[in-house]
């Protein structure tokens, strides 16, 4: 079976053709066992990141992986409405995007990572078409999402 990540990548204030370079070689997207490696924990290490999902066990699996590399989430959840309240109480540092929410989309939420210059990524099993025009410069990654591959598109290396 043919497994695949597509990426598109979001260039923050500051950022180069040669930081898009470190995230454009993805390859398939995959929990599985992959062993955590001491760079990974450095990269969440004290990270605050936002989680907006609203399939419990992939939500919880990103939860559980990214606490083990020691990030502190905010979140998870599932309802736009609550995302930006979090938003506008929490301390974030990055965020990850499930496009469809139920019966709702979440670029209301990345709308206001943007306007806090926070960077994030989208995370859906759709194509890339259900992502706007405006946000085509963003990274798309398809799920189960690789947390290496995130970490370097949020620009957490160099944090």
């Amino acid at each position: 079976m043919d497994t695949t990540c597509r990426a598109t990548f979001v260039l923050s204030k500051g950022s180069t053709r040669e930081d898009v370079g470190r995230v454009a070689g993805c390859y398939p997207c995959s929990f599985g066992e992959a062993p955590v490696e001491e760079s990974d924990q450095k990269v969440f290490s004290g990270k605050r990141i936002l989680i907006v999902e609203d399939e419990y066990y992939l939500a919880d699996e990103t939860r559980r992986r990214l606490e083990d590399l020691g990030a502190t989430i905010v979140g998870p959840t599932a309802k736009v409405g609550h995302a930006l309240g979090l938003i506008g109480r929490e301390h974030i540092d990055a965020a990850i995007l499930d496009v469809c929410l139920g019966d709702e989309l979440v670029f209301a939420v990345a709308d206001e990572l943007e306007e806090r210059d926070i960077n994030f990524v989208f995370a859906t099993g759709y194509d890339g078409t259900v992502i706007p025009a405006k946000y085509k410069g963003g990274v798309l990654c398809g799920k189960p999402i690789d947390l290496e591959k995130v970490a370097a598109a949020l620009s957490l290396y160099s944090s």
